[in-house]
């Protein structure tokens, strides 16, 4: 049973995630990723994950982005396969900022909004862009904008790094958690100073 606080996280969490989406906070860089996709090495991870196995994992990351939608489920989930790569932000205990799920010619990149430096400084930008635009600061929203992208591409960039190794799942993962665990602490170090 959940208690009254993890369900008022649970719905925040589910809100912002939906909002992110909404608002095609990702898109920019889904977009940049998929115009230069011919540009880079096809990807290796995942070629041989069974078509039934993909569209499960396409069907549960547009459930997590259509959550408050449910109606919209079919097209998220075509613009999902059509793109080589989509940012889902989700939320699970545990250390990882990113979980990748590798799927051939498509990547799940998961982003972990309960990871400190999700909070601390990807929700912040998020946050200054949405309220620059509500005060007509157009300065101050562009930077913001400027550097949440960059976190996205950056983010995609390791993805498809990640991807060119058949067995990326596998032989990344703990680097993934050693990484994320390493920001954690510097997040942590840096709310301290």
């Amino acid at each position: 049973m959940l208690t009254a606080r993890k369900q008022i996280r649970s719905h925040w969490e589910t809100q912002e995630a939906e909002k992110q989406r909404e608002s095609g906070v990702h898109t920019e860089a889904e977009d940049i990723a998929a115009k230069t996709k011919d540009s880079s090495p096809k990807p290796r991870a995942g070629q041989d994950t069974p078509e039934e196995e993909r569209e499960q994992k396409i069907h549960e990351a547009a459930k997590i982005l259509t959550k408050e939608h449910p109606e919209k489920l079919e097209e998220v989930e075509a613009e999902i396969r059509k793109r080589p790569m989509t940012i889902v932000p989700e939320t699970w205990p545990g250390n990882e900022l990113v979980e990748i799920e590798h799927l051939g010619s498509t990547a799940i990149v998961k982003l972990n909004m309960r990871h400190p430096f999700y909070g601390e400084v990807y929700a912040k930008l998020l946050a200054e862009v949405e309220r620059a635009q509500i005060d007509g600061a157009n300065e101050v929203a562009a930077i913001a904008r400027l550097a949440q992208v960059g976190l996205d591409l950056l983010i995609l960039s390791y993805a498809r790094a990640e991807g060119m190794r058949e067995d990326a799942t596998e032989y990344y993962s703990d680097l993934r958690t050693h990484w994320s665990v390493h920001l954690k602490n510097m997040i942590q170090e840096w709310k301290r100073m």
